[in-house]
């Protein structure tokens, strides 16, 4: 049985592909904030582009444990995510390269890249929508709407959606040419210069990051052009050049716990500079970000009963990071949330299961969401839920007289049913 588990980043269990499963077992051992938290981390490889960490973790999706209503629907937003993967690692590999045939004036060879990325974006656009689609149809069937406020799904699904809208922020700036004109007319435009600064370079989520650059054309300052601040490939602000054609800025580090940011500025020509300068694009700074990780190891008896409690017990690993004396966590039995309660770097917690709980295996899932500069925790174990058999031994005297009373002593043994 393949069963869909997590720790700080989703892991499946590597049973057979081809194995049969049992549907009803399907169901008792899926987890919805796991899956969420899949969709997530597959997100967060497709806004670094990382293709080889994006293939090997979609190429699990297929074979997670989910319930027939969702199998192809997973096996969709896989399937897509590879694919998307490609196009948006090929399109922005054409498009840096167009910026940097436009910064040596290669104007030509500039825009015979347009093409080539207006007509592969079609194909990626298609894709994105197909993953969305996943997104959402997965959310319609975990009723995301109609949970109540406080459910932990629904900040972990909203996470995801603002990772799609980060895609189609990526797609954006795939769509806007920068200088598509070939030929005499381009080598007529003014060449312009576009620098950037970042103070500092490695930070903390959270954290404020201060940018400052210029725009200038032949040596001569740009003022009162607008710049377009780009993070992750994507608009994040606009800021205005002074006189002395400088811009500067700050922005707030987003709490995305994903270890690098690319930032770049843009300059396009708007208004009367159309037609007289050419387009710029300062050269990309990647931006190191700082955040804690921990790892969530469970426990518990594998064995539990129908009616009994359980108990649970947790232990976070910081590593070199400073050790947080509590936080708060989510208790989820398969696809249900029992509760909400506050951890310690180490906890044990009752799980009372009901005396109508099906025999078999059961997820439960702690999920600990992020804290500041702490990134969120997620971890699964298996319970197995069995029945225990009653056996009596019955003890009799050797010998026994008649007419008179005969003592019989009986002992009791519980074991479990396998």
């Amino acid at each position: 049985m393949v069963v869909l588990l997590a720790t700080t980043s989703p892991a499946m269990a590597a049973d057979a592909p081809g194995a049969k499963q049992d549907p009803q077992a399907a169901q008792e051992t899926f987890s919805s904030i796991s899956l969420l938290n899949y969709y997530s981390t597959s997100l967060d490889f497709l806004i670094q582009l990382d293709q080889t960490g994006s293939d090997a973790n979609l190429a699990n999706m297929p074979f997670a444990n989910v319930p027939q209503e969702l199998s192809a629907t997973t096996i969709e937003f896989a399937n897509n995510g590879m694919e998307f993967t490609a196009s948006l690692v090929n399109l922005f590999e054409l498009w840096n390269k167009q910026n940097t045939y436009i910064q040596q004036y290669r104007l030509n060879d500039a825009a015979a890249l347009y093409p080539q990325i207006a007509n592969q974006l079609p194909a990626a656009q298609q894709q994105f929508s197909q993953i969305e689609s996943s997104v959402t149809a997965t959310g319609a069937y975990l009723n995301i709407d109609s949970l109540p406020s406080d459910s932990g799904l629904k900040p972990v699904y909203d996470k995801v959606l603002t990772k799609i809208q980060q895609l189609s922020g990526m797609l954006d700036l795939l769509n806007r040419p920068l200088n598509p004109t070939p030929g005499q007319q381009a080598a007529l435009l003014k060449p312009t210069e576009l620098t950037l600064n970042l103070d500092p370079v490695t930070a903390y989520v959270g954290d404020e990051v201060s940018f400052k650059g210029t725009l200038s054309s032949k040596g001569a300052p740009l003022p009162e052009r607008q710049i377009n601040l780009l993070l992750n490939n994507a608009d994040l602000l606009t800021v205005q050049t002074d006189a002395q054609g400088q811009f500067q800025n700050t922005f707030q580090l987003p709490y995305l716990y994903i270890s690098q940011m690319p930032v770049q500025a843009i300059y396009y020509p708007q208004g009367g500079d159309a037609g007289v300068y050419l387009a710029a694009t300062s050269p990309v700074t990647n931006l190191t970000v700082l955040f804690y990780v921990a790892q969530l190891t469970l426990q518990t008896n594998n064995i539990a009963y129908p009616g009994k409690e359980a108990t649970l017990t947790g232990t976070f690993d910081y590593g070199n990071a400073p050790v947080l004396s509590q936080r708060t966590a989510e208790l989820y039995l398969d696809n249900n949330l029992l509760e909400q309660f506050v951890v310690g770097p180490v906890f044990n917690k009752g799980i009372s299961l009901n005396a109508q709980i099906m025999r078999g295996k059961h997820v439960i899932t702690v999920s600990v969401p992020a804290d500041g500069r702490y990134a969120p925790v997620l971890a699964s174990y298996v319970l197995n839920v069995t029945l225990a058999t009653t056996n009596m031994d019955l003890h009799l005297p050797v010998i026994g007289l008649i007419p008179g009373s005969i003592q019989i002593a009986a002992n009791f043994i519980l074991q479990s049913d396998p």
